[in-house]
């Protein structure tokens, strides 16, 4: 990558960032002071300012037993494979249908890869990073219900993973329109 696009990859960053943390407002962005660039990283709270707002809730409210605490890892290329959003320490996936697992295998720090979207899907988005948390958002609403017997099935919007996903977002593309800056 080029110095020049890596200057472009942070300011696109940055400018999503401000965007996310108008509507996440517990989101905070870290970007190594290194010679050598790296890649951004965020830790957000997935809770939009509304219910913030309406609850008077603090950060550490949304910290304890449904977390809602996520990790964001910012590839080079988030705008066309999307983010990597890590999250979910609480999962339990035994009491999660198979078909609504979009999260993998969990990792060393407990946390969970969720699938926030298809790769064709990030390309027309306005904003990758905003609709990355929004999508991780609903999952671990979702998710927290099934856990608590709220409901038997997550109720989520979602594909299969890899091809087969690709595959059926194209068909349903027609309903998204591009809006990529």
């Amino acid at each position: 990558m080029k110095k020049n696009d890596y200057r472009k990859y942070y300011e696109d960053v940055r400018k999503d960032f401000e965007e996310l943390k108008t509507e996440y407002p517990y989101s905070t962005m870290y970007m190594p002071p290194t010679v050598e660039p790296k890649q951004i990283r965020l830790r957000v709270i997935a809770v939009h300012r509304d219910i913030i707002l309406a609850s008077k809730a603090e950060e550490e409210d949304f910290l304890e037993e449904y977390s809602k605490e996520l990790q964001i890892v910012i590839p080079w290329d988030y705008m066309k494979q999307g983010c990597k959003v890590y999250g979910g320490v609480w999962l339990q996936e035994e009491l999660i249908h198979e078909a609504d697992r979009h999260f993998y295998e969990k990792r060393k720090n407990g946390t969970r890869e969720f699938c926030v979207g298809v790769n064709e899907s990030f390309r027309t988005l306005n904003n990758v990073i905003l609709e990355n948390v929004k999508t991780a958002e609903n999952m671990l609403i979702a998710y927290e219900q099934v856990q608590k017997g709220i409901t038997p099935r997550a109720r989520l919007i979602g594909y299969a993973h890899g091809n087969k996903g690709e595959k059926e977002y194209e068909r349903d593309r027609k309903k998204y329109k591009p809006t990529r800056r």
